[in-house]
């Protein structure tokens, strides 16, 4: 009864049939397609690398982790407080142009806020009609 169903209406059949074998011909040509990538990845990474088999001394991976120490303390110790010096005079320094320029990003403030884009134009308007008012002399840490 199921299988007379089926053939009574043929366009729609061989349709439906025709839509489930480029369907499964898709994933069986793209699952291909994948498998020949990794297999393309994994040989082009064994022809740069070492190859698909490495040999290392037994004491290799001691002398890797011993690798982190090589560097003294009193040299690390000063490589930090020579950062943390870097860092603190740039903050100084971002902290003193934020406050002599207030003005001017209050105004650009309040502009992007009223608007969602600002030209370059308004820009330089604002800058200018804010730098008429005489800012303060600033001066920078030395490096």
């Amino acid at each position: 009864m199921a299988w007379r169903n089926i053939w009574r209406n043929r366009r729609r059949t061989l349709l439906t049939l025709s839509s489930i074998v480029f369907g499964i011909f898709l994933a069986v040509l793209t699952t291909a397609f994948q498998d020949q990538n990794w297999t393309d990845t994994i040989n082009l990474a064994a022809r740069i690398g070492g190859g698909h088999i490495s040999l290392q001394h037994p004491d290799y991976l001691d002398a890797v982790r011993h690798l982190d120490s090589s560097v003294s303390t009193t040299t690390a110790a000063r490589v930090d407080g020579e950062t943390a010096r870097i860092v603190r005079e740039a903050l100084e320094r971002a902290s003193l142009l934020l406050v002599a320029h207030r003005t001017e990003l209050d105004s650009l403030t309040s502009q992007l806020c009223n608007k969602e884009t600002v030209s370059g134009a308004e820009i330089a308007m604002i800058l200018s009609a804010s730098t008429k008012a005489e800012s303060p002399n600033i001066s920078y840490p030395s490096r």
